[in-house]
């Protein structure tokens, strides 16, 4: 979500909320100008996101300690010290992405700024449950080898992404009828859950898309 409307949402919600819910969103208020911004001085996410600069400070504090966010290089400016802006940790969240497209599939893992780590796929004449979930089972270990031991503790989930009523793409990519009614009653979520415990969502690819 953008921050300028996340924003909008936080203020309209501000006076119906507990101050643990208030902090949680104030927190992804923060990181998401961060992350739009890619690296904002303290004292400007103050300003933009409507905090006093004192909680805008214990915000910050927590989320660095956390390993959320680290300092940039200090900018000089015109008088007084130099400015040191806030970025995001790339290390200080990871997540795996698996796209299932009509003629591959992609199992990605990226960090806290979107960069890719690591990636694998396969290939197909057209899409099969079976064989998809048997190459996600075969390569998450490769996919996250990449990481120590406390990188991957900070794996937060999987996202999934896939067209809609798969079953109904069989003429499309020339497959019989039969072979695509696999997708129709195909559990994804039991089928990830025997894979790995990590919290899994869903989306259409072409929203996936649109949002990334």
């Amino acid at each position: 979500m953008e921050p300028s409307i996340l924003l909008s949402n936080i203020r309209s919600l501000r006076g119906g909320l507990n101050q643990s819910e208030l902090r949680n969103l104030n927190e992804r208020l923060l990181l998401s100008m961060i992350q739009r911004y890619s690296e904002i001085p303290r004292s400007e996410l103050a300003k933009i996101s409507g905090l006093s600069p004192q909680t805008a400070s214990v915000i910050i504090r927590k989320l660095e300690t956390e390993g959320l966010l680290m300092p940039g290089k200090p900018t000089k400016g015109k008088v007084g010290k130099p400015s040191t802006p806030m970025t995001l940790n790339p290390d200080g969240v990871f997540s795996i992405g698996l796209k299932i497209g009509r003629r591959n599939t992609e199992l990605i893992l990226m960090d806290f700024v979107g960069k890719i780590r690591n990636r694998k796929l396969i290939k197909y004449p057209y899409p099969l449950p079976h064989e998809i979930f048997q190459f996600m089972e075969t390569n998450m270990d490769a996919l996250i080898s990449v990481l120590g031991p406390a990188e991957r503790d900070r794996i937060l989930g999987i996202g999934v992404a896939l067209p809609h009523d798969l079953w109904r793409w069989h003429e499309l990519l020339g497959a019989a009828p039969e072979k695509f009614q696999a997708w129709q009653k195909f559990d994804f979520q039991a089928e990830i859950r025997r894979i790995t415990d990590l919290k899994t969502s869903f989306v259409n690819d072409a929203t996936a898309a649109c949002r990334a």
